[in-house]
């Protein structure tokens, strides 16, 4: 075991599921000069918790996380870099220390955990219906004539490019049942995450599931 320095107490990791757990999140990680706590990882209980203040995500990990820290993205970004479990980590109360096999060590400074209550929106009702199997191709194929505001719009069976029949481009759906307005760049952050959701919760927040994670997704309103 590494020895301790003053950077705080010395805690054993799973890093495997930790490095799960960054890695289904990561993509949802906000860059909110405004909000600094939404630019990192939110480690808690017995999840990972990211958002970019349109889509929130909770990566179940399953056990007792041995500490709370909300970690930076340049950080997570390095951690993925270095692409191997940490087995250790040292927690200040403002900086956190991750210690690997071969005995180096990655130090980052810490966000604040003072986040919002998550549940009232995680935890709503909600149906898990399949996403339909071809939604990410039909947005691929509407993209290149997308407006600037690069909102999608889903309705009859159909993803469109304008609000208004008859003009842009569309590309049907089978299964595509509901109606909603989206950021295109927000969709695509389901793509190989989600592979169910609940789109007739629109306009209020859209639940999406996949393996251990969970979320929500806002769309935008008419």
């Amino acid at each position: 075991m590494p020895d301790l320095d003053p950077q705080g107490e010395m805690v054993e990791l799973d890093g495997k599921t930790l490095m799960q757990a960054i890695t289904a999140v990561v993509g949802f990680i906000g860059n909110d000069a405004s909000r600094p706590f939404v630019n990192g990882v939110y480690l808690t209980g017995k999840s990972a918790f990211a958002t970019n203040n349109v889509c929130v995500v909770e990566y179940w990990i399953g056990a007792d996380l041995p500490l709370t820290a909300n970690i930076p993205i340049e950080a997570v970004k390095e951690m993925l870099r270095i692409g191997e479990p940490p087995t250790h980590a040292q927690v200040s109360d403002f900086s956190i220390t991750f210690h690997y096999e071969d005995g180096r060590w990655l130090r980052t400074q810490l966000y604040s955990t003072d986040w919002p209550p998550l549940q009232p929106i995680l935890e709503r009702p909600a149906s898990q219906l399949p996403l339909p199997a071809t939604l990410f191709e039909a947005l691929e194929i509407i993209k290149p004539f997308l407006e600037k505001d690069n909102n999608v719009y889903l309705r009859d069976g159909a993803v469109h490019t304008s609000p208004v029949e008859g003009i842009g481009a569309s590309c049907d759906v089978p299964g595509l049942i509901d109606e909603g307005i989206y950021k295109l760049q927000m969709l695509h952050l389901l793509e190989g995450i989600a592979t169910h959701a609940d789109l007739s919760q629109y306009p209020l927040p859209t639940m999406f599931w996949g393996g251990r994670l969970r979320g929500a997704i806002i769309g935008l309103r008419p």
